[in-house]
């Protein structure tokens, strides 16, 4: 079994993770794979994800012996009193009908997150996408992900984790960890303008939930 590694990723990793992103990830994500996602319907989501993600200076990158990427954690910080994380490309980004079904369910998830909160909670920080390659799963490498770099999550003043995890498999990751469910929408209540049910996952994933920690000495490495 080959030692993997983890680091901070930078924006100079920004094209590796794409190509990443565009691989076992699209392949395997639930909702990707109930929308039957291709590359070129991803590539506008996909890039607005990963510059939210490196511009935060917290995001994660695992890679093998032989220096191949086989995990990824974007994530970034959000303020309850003051403007959310952005990117000001965001307006020039074109979403494929696809990649706005994604959006508009962790938008729903998503709104007015911060009145589920607790109000002691100011900034968060936001798992944004947590992904192992399928070659490396049941190595605990969800867990590294979690948890590494803590400290300089804490020093940047945040208190607390927040995601949003639209994949049976990640919500039992977070469940596993002490996060607790916020909110919740069921696949069969996400339907479209005429009443019909977008989203059916291969997987037996049936929502999608906004799960929420405090962070404390268990949460740091």
């Amino acid at each position: 079994m080959d030692l993997v590694t983890p680091s901070l990723a930078t924006e100079a990793d920004s094209e590796e993770i794409l190509e990443f992103m565009l691989g076992d990830f699209l392949a395997n994500e639930s909702l990707n794979e109930a929308l039957e996602l291709q590359k070129e319907e991803s590539l506008g989501l996909f890039k607005f994800l990963i510059r939210k993600g490196v511009k935060s200076g917290t995001s994660v990158l695992l890679r093998n012996d032989d220096g191949a990427m086989v995990g990824l954690r974007l994530s970034s910080m959000l303020d309850r009193n003051g403007d959310e994380e952005t990117d000001e490309s965001e307006e020039a980004l074109q979403f494929s009908a696809k990649a706005e079904i994604i959006e508009g369910l962790l938008e729903k998830l998503a709104s007015e997150r911060w009145a589920s909160i607790p109000s002691d909670v100011n900034r968060v920080f936001y798992l944004i996408v947590l992904s192992v390659d399928s070659a490396y799963t049941r190595r605990g490498l969800g867990k590294v992900l979690l948890e590494y770099g803590m400290d300089k999550v804490i020093a940047s003043g945040a208190s607390a984790i927040l995601s949003e995890a639209t994949a049976m498999k990640s919500q039992a990751l977070f469940a596993k960890h002490g996060y607790r469910v916020l909110k919740e929408v069921k696949h069969e209540d996400h339907v479209d303008k005429d009443g019909k049910r977008i989203l059916t996952c291969p997987d037996g994933t049936n929502c999608a939930q906004l799960v929420f920690r405090y962070i404390n000495n268990e949460t740091l490495q």
